[in-house]
């Protein structure tokens, strides 16, 4: 960790929003094969894209029913933008805003809302 900051290739749980090593929802940052950076979910979520505009839950589940990826590029997303990310298991959903990244060394900083969805009961 450097000033405050998790150290490159650190992953988050983003069911609970901190820095961990594990966790149900885990999602890293690393070189993305291009030396450039990516935001890599974990093999059982895929993610979404969605530019600028606000994300909804449902927004982000049509989104990655009509264009899905497995990394994000940090090309992809500059400060502002905000993708999200679903576990195909639970179905929860994490919506991320980065706030800031670094290309070069790959730390970033990001806002999470975490979603589930709710079950019918009686």
């Amino acid at each position: 960790m450097r000033d405050g900051r998790p150290a490159p290739r650190s992953q988050a749980d983003l069911a609970r929003g901190r820095v961990a090593t594990n966790g149900s929802r885990l999602l890293s940052t690393d070189a993305g094969g291009n030396s450039k950076g990516a935001f890599e979910p974990q093999k059982s979520s895929e993610a979404y894209i969605g530019g600028q505009s606000p994300l909804t839950p449902a927004r982000c589940a049509l989104g990655i029913a009509q264009q899905p990826v497995s990394v994000v590029r940090f090309p992809q997303v500059p400060a502002g933008t905000r993708f999200c990310v679903r576990d195909d298991l639970t179905h929860d959903i994490a919506v991320i805003q980065v706030l800031d990244k670094d290309d070069g060394d790959w730390t970033t900083t990001v806002a999470v809302t975490a979603y589930r969805p709710v079950s019918g009961g009686g």
